[in-house]
């Protein structure tokens, strides 16, 4: 994602300025959401447009998906895992295990609930998550 990178920061000084700009959003809630940008879900909502041969410039667009993708965001953003009740963890970790999910869960925020959801039910950190 270097590249990708170093190729939104040269589109915002170009015409495609709101576009980069959009790009931006989209990687930095895939990398909050993930833990890390995977080119499977950035290539579905992104579109790169090569300028041509000889140039290796391109230029980045949200698909329509990442548009929507954009308004979800915007519309509603992911709840810190601070403003969670202990009825809630207990809630959640009782659907997880319900499901037999948690084992295989990925990304840094479903890591961190898991490990927050484990110490409350071991009665460690009570004490800092207030109650309803």
């Amino acid at each position: 994602m270097s590249k990708v990178n170093k190729y939104l920061k040269l589109q915002l000084d170009t015409e495609f300025k709101k576009d980069a700009e959009n790009c931006i959003k989209i990687k930095n809630k895939l990398k909050e959401l993930e833990g890390a940008v995977w080119s499977s879900e950035w290539r579905i909502l992104v579109n790169v447009i090569f300028k041509g041969y000889p140039y290796d410039d391109r230029i980045y667009k949200p698909s329509k998906i990442g548009y929507i993708f954009l308004e979800g965001i915007k519309d509603n953003p992911v709840p810190s895992l601070d403003s969670i009740t202990i009825g809630e963890y207990e809630t959640i970790l009782y659907a997880l295990e319900e499901m037999n999910l948690y084992p295989g869960l990925s990304g840094k925020a479903y890591k961190k609930l898991i490990k927050k959801l484990k110490k409350l039910q071991n009665g460690v950190e009570t004490d800092k998550v207030q109650p309803k």
